[in-house]
């Protein structure tokens, strides 16, 4: 790919909740993929509620539209 070491991709937003609350952190991208780690701070009480982030990919000087992710919380 000639263009592979120029894409990159961007956190927009997140990842929160529904209130705002930061429950987690994104990191590498590789092969299409983006991995989440849910914090500590995720509990029982977070079962049923959605997390999301948005993020932005780049190739050379072009940008993607944004892109949204909804996570469920489950048990």
């Amino acid at each position: 790919d000639a263009n592979a070491a120029s894409k990159t991709l961007t956190t927009v937003a997140g990842p929160t909740d529904s209130l705002g609350v930061t429950k987690g952190s994104l990191g590498s991208y590789s092969g299409g993929s983006v991995t989440y780690t849910a914090d500590t701070n995720i509990t029982s009480s977070d079962v049923g509620n959605i997390i999301t982030f948005t993020y932005r990919g780049t190739v050379g000087l072009l940008n993607s539209d944004p892109a949204t992710v909804y996570i469920i919380i489950k048990e």
